[in-house]
């Protein structure tokens, strides 16, 4: 049972893969399980008719969590107060009661929720219904909102419970949750390179303040003043020194002393770019060089790009072949002769 259990220890650019699935027909064995990657909970079966088999999967990515959830039985979940991590959560069949303060929502497929730490939470829900949950650490997502803000909170981050993944941001968060769980779930998913796990929370945690109404949604989305070229300078200098190291936008931002909204500003204004994208740029040319240079004769295209954080080969393939007028094969092929 232990091999399952997540060290509080784990830090941003670590993937921890459980093993594929948690299967239990005990409630309290079930409990104290997710207990342990979520929070101490009350937990109750609502009705012994229905066999309780419960499937659960797991997958750590430094500060946040992707979970499926399937529970046999009608089941009854009451944490209380998140308190320090926020909480998506997509129904992908059945149904749920969602109790969140003094309000109720029944959420269903088609509907992403988002739950707050500082809010009471009860939920409910009927046999057979399975839902994608994703736990993003409170200190993660604040720490992304400050860097977007280019100050510190006045207040608790608070967002609006209902997304509909009808609508254009609900799709974008909605498609990037079930791409996440897809490709991370797999023991073969090439997002194992660190290169490529540093940017994965970021992602979906600013996916996540861009998609849903908070109460900074407005701070967040009004125009900036543009960063000055030096700062735009000193990142770019960053990057190419770093190129090799595991890098997120709010190091970039950190690096530059600037929110990432004008460090974005900055580089579409005086580099009609952005910054990651210098950066994916610079790292392509170090996997140019190393297909021009290979360690051996037995290297792969596909062992350089991992290395240098391109996970999808045909993208990296066609961006390549872009850049160089060939195909990283036949730079490759070239380079043993």
């Amino acid at each position: 049972m232990s091999d399952f259990f997540i060290p509080a220890s784990l830090r941003r650019g670590q993937l921890l893969l459980a093993p594929p699935l948690f299967e239990s027909q005990d409630p309290v064995q079930t409990r104290d399980f997710v207990s342990r990657i979520f929070c101490a909970h009350r937990f109750d079966v609502l009705d012994n008719r229905y066999p309780f088999d419960t499937t659960i999967t797991h997958v750590q990515i430094g500060r946040i969590s992707i979970n499926s959830f399937t529970y046999g039985a009608d089941v009854s979940i009451d944490p209380g107060h998140l308190e320090d991590f926020y909480l998506l959560q997509m129904v992908l069949e059945g149904a749920e009661i969602l109790k969140y303060g003094s309000k109720e929502f029944h959420l269903h497929p088609g509907l992403i929720s988002v739950i707050g730490p500082d809010v009471s939470v009860k939920k409910s829900s009927p046999a057979g219904t399975r839902k994608l949950l994703v736990r993003i650490d409170r200190t993660l997502i604040e720490q992304i909102c400050m860097q977007h803000l280019g100050h510190g909170l006045l207040k608790p981050l608070q967002f609006e419970v209902e997304l509909m993944q009808n609508t254009s941001r609900g799709m974008n968060l909605g498609g990037l949750i079930t791409f996440l769980h897809d490709q991370t779930s797999s023991k073969d998913s090439a997002f194992r390179s660190p290169l490529i796990l540093a940017n994965l929370e970021h992602l979906l945690t600013t996916t996540l303040l861009l998609s849903q109404q908070s109460n900074y949604s407005d701070e967040i989305n009004s125009p900036v003043p543009p960063v000055s070229p030096g700062f735009v300078k000193r990142v770019e200098e960053f990057i190419d020194a770093n190129a090799d190291r595991p890098i997120t936008i709010e190091d970039l931002s950190a690096h530059a002393g600037v929110s990432t909204r004008s460090l974005f500003a900055g580089f579409k204004k005086y580099r009609n770019t952005t910054p990651m994208a210098h950066l994916r740029f610079a790292r392509m040319q170090r996997a140019h060089r190393d297909l021009q240079s290979p360690p051996d004769r037995n290297t792969t295209v596909t062992e350089i790009a991992l290395n240098w954080g391109f996970a999808h080969l045909g993208r990296f393939t066609a961006e390549y072949r872009k850049l160089f007028g060939e195909s990283p094969s036949e730079t490759l092929k070239q380079a043993r002769r």
